[in-house]
């Protein structure tokens, strides 16, 4: 049964989980607030702890289909940005490279397999960009706050487990 959070006026759902347990591809890490949230300027009080992912669209093209359906059963923007770099102090679109934020306003747990063993980590620093992971992740959907007459919708990616490669 998918979990429901309600708003207290109007008793009407906030955000539902979509699909529970979703394993991304190895992934290669482009951003990484793991270990120090980061706080939105609309809500300084919520820490925000999250991995953002570059994926090769040709190589993980059955992953990013699975997304694409999920956001079209759903009616929702695509979460999914193509990554974007600085060349020559000019900013270039990479359509090839695919950035998904997974994020959470809690902790993150990074496992590692150290000796056959898996193991919870505990990280003195950030994940570093480039390090390959795996992220176990629910899908929600949730109502966005900021529309005024139409309700409108758009998906998150909430990380539950993060499995360091090395």
């Amino acid at each position: 049964m998918p979990q429901t959070y309600r708003s207290t006026q109007g008793n009407t759902p906030l955000i539902s989980t979509v699909i529970s347990g979703l394993k991304s591809p190895v992934l290669k890490i482009k951003f990484s607030n793991v270990v120090t949230p980061y706080y939105y300027p609309n809500s300084p009080r919520v820490p925000r702890y999250s991995i953002t992912g570059v994926f090769d669209r040709d190589e993980e093209k059955e992953f990013l289909e699975t997304i694409q359906k999920i956001e079209q059963r759903e009616s929702v923007d695509s979460i999914m940005k193509c990554e974007t770099e600085n060349i020559d102090g000019k900013k270039c679109i990479n359509a090839k490279k695919i950035l998904i934020k997974f994020q959470a306003k809690d902790p993150i747990p990074v496992f590692q397999s150290v000796e056959s063993k898996i193991e919870v980590i505990e990280l003195e620093d950030e994940l570093s960009r480039g390090e390959s992971v795996q992220v176990e992740f629910d899908v929600l959907r949730y109502t966005k706050r900021h529309t005024a007459e139409e309700k409108k919708h758009a998906l998150s990616f909430k990380p539950s487990k993060v499995w360091l490669l090395r």
